[in-house]
């Protein structure tokens, strides 16, 4: 499957949406089981949209695609596909936006973050951008 990489604006653009995502803190007012749907308007396909972090565990947004991603969601939310399964991800149709300690930040994530000048501070504040499909690794 061919990836483009983003250009260094399309980051900038995506680090500034994840700040801003931040900052007003949804999973203060939202929870997991809080689904709401996003029409893409370039394909119209629909994204699932999931807030976590109400237990304080983890603090992100899951984008899942389609009728494929909404299933998964769905599965996992009934017990069907175990959380605590190490691969869960690797079943999943999803795009995730998360704020993880430093170290748990790959190098290319580094790079880019220093390339545009950002930078964090503490615990779950590093912005960490990941596309999951299912059979992929």
């Amino acid at each position: 499957m061919p990836q483009s990489k983003p250009s260094l604006n399309e980051w900038k653009a995506l680090y500034q949406a994840a700040t801003d995502f931040m900052k007003i803190k949804p999973w203060t007012w939202l929870s997991d089981s809080d689904l709401f749907g996003v029409q893409n308007p370039h394909n119209k396909e629909v994204g699932y949209c999931c807030i976590m972090g109400a237990l304080g565990e983890v603090y992100a947004l899951a984008v899942y695609a389609g009728s494929e991603g909404l299933e998964s969601y769905l599965k996992t939310q009934s017990g069907k596909i175990d959380v605590g399964d190490p691969d869960v991800l690797h079943l999943q149709n999803c795009l995730v936006a998360s704020f993880e300690d430093r170290e748990r930040l790959q190098r290319e994530d580094l790079q880019v973050i220093k390339k545009l000048g950002l930078t964090f501070r503490g615990r779950n504040a590093w912005p960490q951008f990941r596309s999951y499909l299912p059979g992929y690794a």
